[in-house]
């Protein structure tokens, strides 16, 4: 198999396990927004915005050490165990002492949450995701697709299960359905150690895990202001307004992690990808035509979410969501910027000047924090989203810039620039022009929309579906 159409099967592969792995916020969407009151979910979206910062500081940058530095040790057994026990040694660690100091931290951030009883589950989340990362960053590393995507099903199953078990069978309030989930992770947890038994020794090198924190350190300013870009317009509404606008919020940041969710899962197969063809003569156009495809699918994903925000929305069951309408155009156009990043940022990864992420990250937080200060007192949950809007395409800009001082790689072409274009026209009409109608005759009109853009994407020829229907047959 060719590089390109590997490319293709590892980034289906990897965007299901991916999927699979965390979207249960997504798929699950309909079932909290019907069981749970609109501050509940709130309580429910400030969770999951805390475990992501709480990994990061527990050393979730080890995981992308742990899939750089692979490919750089003979003995892979002592590489995996220094690593990923060290990791958890010191995530434990800060894990407790945040416990610890839970209720003074909570009072100091929130002004309508307090720690217990929902923000303490997002200690103990982030450490179990904290291991969940590094057993997969282990099997990305060596390219095994298949056996990544098989551990990401078993966690989403847990999970899921325990949520329904929760909600249906013992009619739970949000804490106990928390408290299921808890002991999904533990049981998945188990699992996942059994999966790594082969590469685990009692033995953890000093060399091994000061390169890890050479490697990390830089990393760790990057991923607290990635966090930033990504989360952080959630606090500011909880301060600056009400919960019930931190559930639209929510909402519609939720329907839009889609992309994010698809960008990390394209993300885990196009990093291998970058570092194992990089030294190939006709890399830049092999780099090109992929990127390309890839900002294509997320367009076309964005796109459709869009088109069929206010049928999404209406699923959800109470007509406060249905204000998120307004904020998807833009945090899917943010999304997009966050694609054009990751599809950058991998040639700064494989030159290890990873010093130049904390600067992206850095000055497109800062423009993130700007924009919600500026922008939430005078728009409402719309100066949010124009804060992730500026901060991503931030983030994308000065990638792309630093990226090309190795290569001058250009993933857009003219065509796609086009195609882009028309499908936000396309967008627009479907939103002013069609939404007004009434059910079936919108739904038509939509489906013929959406139809048109896929037929446009082919006969552009920078999409088929004959290659879609050959990777998943392979």
């Amino acid at each position: 198999m060719n590089e390109a159409k590997r490319l293709s099967r590892e980034s289906l592969l990897y965007t299901g396990g991916e999927f699979l792995s965390k979207a249960l916020g997504f798929i699950l969407l309909p079932i909290y927004t019907a069981h749970l009151s609109v501050d509940e979910f709130a309580y429910l979206s400030m969770v999951m915005t805390l475990w992501p910062i709480l990994t990061v500081f527990m050393g979730q940058g080890f995981s992308a050490f742990i899939v750089r530095g692979f490919f750089d040790y003979e003995e892979k057994k002592e590489f995996v165990s220094s690593v990923l026990w060290f990791s958890l040694v010191l995530g434990s660690g800060i894990a407790l002492a945040l416990h610890m100091n839970g209720d003074f931290l909570a009072s100091r951030v929130f002004t309508k949450m307090t720690y217990r009883p929902f923000l303490q589950f997002a200690v103990v989340f982030a450490l179990f995701r904290l291991f969940f990362g590094h057993v997969l960053a282990v099997f990305r590393a060596e390219r095994r697709a298949a056996k990544t995507v098989r551990l990401s099903f078993l966690f989403f199953a847990a999970n899921f299960l325990a949520v329904l078990a929760a909600i249906y069978l013992f009619r739970l309030s949000l804490a106990g359905i928390l408290t299921f989930q808890l002991m999904a992770y533990a049981a998945v947890a188990l699992v996942y150690l059994f999966a790594l038994r082969h590469y685990l020794r009692p033995v953890i090198r000093k060399q091994i895990v000061w390169a890890g924190v050479i490697f990390v350190a830089p990393l760790l300013p990057h991923a607290l202001s990635s966090w930033v870009v990504t989360y952080i317009s959630r606090i500011f509404v909880e301060r600056m307004m009400q919960l019930v606008d931190l559930s639209v919020f929510a909402v519609a940041a939720q329907l839009s992690m889609a992309l994010a969710i698809l960008n990390t899962g394209l993300n885990q197969a196009w990093a291998p990808f970058v570092y194992a063809n990089y030294s190939r003569p006709d890399f830049r156009s092999l780099f090109e035509r992929s990127a390309r495809k890839i900002l294509l699918g997320i367009s076309l994903v964005g796109f459709v979410l869009v088109l069929f925000s206010r049928e999404i929305l209406t699923v959800l069951g109470k007509a406060e969501y249905l204000q998120a309408r307004k904020l998807m155009p833009v945090l899917v156009l943010a999304y997009l910027g966050n694609t054009v990043y990751f599809i950058f940022v991998s040639i700064i990864v494989y030159h290890k000047k990873t010093q130049l992420m904390p600067v992206i990250s850095g000055l497109s937080g800062a423009v993130n924090i700007f924009v919600n200060l500026a922008f939430i007192p005078l728009l409402g949950t719309m100066g949010a989203a124009l804060a992730a809007l500026a901060s991503f395409w931030t983030m994308a800009m000065l990638a792309g810039m630093f990226a090309r001082r190795f290569q001058r790689l250009w993933p857009f072409s003219w065509p796609l620039a086009g195609f882009l274009l028309l499908l936000i026209l396309a967008a627009a009409i479907g939103l002013v022009l069609v939404d007004s109608s009434p059910l079936f005759f919108r739904l038509f009109l939509k489906g013929l929309i959406a139809a048109a853009a896929l037929a446009a994407a082919g006969r552009l020829g920078i999409f088929r579906w004959q290659d879609v229907v050959r990777v998943f047959s392979s």
